[in-house]
């Protein structure tokens, strides 16, 4: 049977108040706060930043994914919501995805190819405020 993911199975909701790496036992990020002038959201690969303290994470597999949602509305043009490949691409763009806030961001789902070496992401559809 092929392999899926290197992921363990964990769906565990971290609460995001600054920039923050996703490690393998974090599927969700949930902005809680944003700090003045936005946020990154890095996604494991080989170029993610390493926390103090913390073990290296190890570039994705095919299938991994992780969620970023924004349920508060706190992402707008002066505090952007930056999600960064850790090396690989996100899409055909090839650049870090930036969220600027046109509409409250509800969220986005990013799953890993391997085969394209890239994240591939589907947004969960944009929520315009009442």
């Amino acid at each position: 049977m092929p392999t899926v993911s290197t992921a363990p199975l964990f769906n565990k909701v971290v609460p995001v108040t600054k920039s923050h790496v996703m490690a393998p036992d974090e599927t969700f990020a949930s902005i809680k706060t944003m700090p003045a002038g936005g946020l990154t959201i890095f996604l494991p690969g080989p170029t993610a930043p390493v926390p103090p303290g913390a073990q290296p994470v190890p570039d994705p597999g095919n299938g991994d994914y992780y969620e970023v949602a924004d349920p508060h509305g706190l992402i707008s043009g002066g505090n952007p919501l930056t999600v960064d490949g850790g090396g690989f691409r996100i899409g055909v763009s090839g650049h870090p995805l930036s969220i600027n806030g046109v509409g409250a961001f509800g969220g986005g789902h990013f799953t890993f190819d391997n085969d394209a070496q890239l994240w591939i992401f589907c947004s969960c559809g944009w929520q315009f405020p009442d």
